[in-house]
């Protein structure tokens, strides 16, 4: 990897073709729409691994093939991961998407099993329960979110519009 944190190599090889479909599927409206996904989807994993690989890079140097995982690391992950999929959450809201909120909601309960099964490994005493009190605390407005975007959607007639 050559090149400053997130303007190296890696963004010439992922955020590049991620930016050129992301142009492809928003100016081509004309080609099929299963193509179009495929495009959306492509641009979206390539993103993806950019973010990764970025994370990986801050903590671990230029060796990224490294074996080793902090703490600080999986928790950078996880943020990630829960403002990837709030920001998704607020765009379905934007753009009155069901199948974009329920892929929110997934991305959230992948973030939620993360946290679960390998953040909390390394908690102890008492941290481990803020974090558990944080934990419900934070699914349980997800919950009101969610419920409150449903009632509006179905007040407003607009419920199961497809983004």
């Amino acid at each position: 990897m050559q090149g400053p944190l997130l303007l190296d190599t890696i963004a010439i090889g992922y955020l590049v073709p991620a930016a050129i479909l992301a142009v492809l599927v928003w100016k081509l409206g004309h080609i099929h729409r299963y193509l179009r996904a495929g495009f959306a989807a492509i641009s979206a994993l390539l993103t993806l691994s950019y973010i990764g690989l970025e994370i990986r890079r801050f903590w671990q140097g230029s060796d990224i093939a490294s074996s080793a995982v902090s703490q600080g690391e999986l928790y950078s992950y996880t943020i990630a991961m829960m403002l990837g999929s709030v920001a998704l959450l607020l765009f379905a809201f934007s753009r009155r998407s069901d199948p974009l909120r329920k892929l929110a909601m997934a991305g959230i309960a992948v973030t939620i099993t993360k946290v679960f099964l390998l953040d909390m490994s390394g908690l102890n005493g008492l941290v481990r329960v803020a974090f558990f009190l944080g934990l419900g605390l934070a699914l349980t407005g997800l919950a009101w979110l969610s419920r409150a975007m449903s009632a509006r959607w179905d007040k407003d007639g607009v419920r199961g519009k497809t983004g």
